[in-house]
């Protein structure tokens, strides 16, 4: 169920007119954007779903989860600022 959930939700961006990818790692991140990577210190994170939408002045990223198993508060903040790091919502 957790792998057709990530391709329909990818599709649907897709078809949004966002660029999406699979399994994008924050060493993907480094090595694709810009100045954007501030540290090598994070880990090797994994999120499900990247996506963008790039505009004349500047591309969003977005990390998306597929979550379904318990997740504490804690590891969700976690998360959420090792990809904020580089920019990424």
């Amino acid at each position: 169920m957790h792998r057709l959930a990530k391709r329909v939700i990818g599709e649907e961006y897709r078809r949004g007119g966002f660029e999406i990818a699979y399994e994008w790692t924050i060493a993907d991140e480094k090595q694709k954007n810009f100045s954007r990577a501030v540290t090598n210190a994070l880990p090797d994170r994994r999120t499900d779903l990247m996506i963008w939408r790039g505009t004349e002045t500047a591309t969003k990223a977005y990390a998306v989860e597929i979550q379904d198993s318990a997740m504490s508060r804690e590891e969700f903040v976690q998360r959420c600022s090792e990809w904020g790091a580089f920019g990424v919502q």
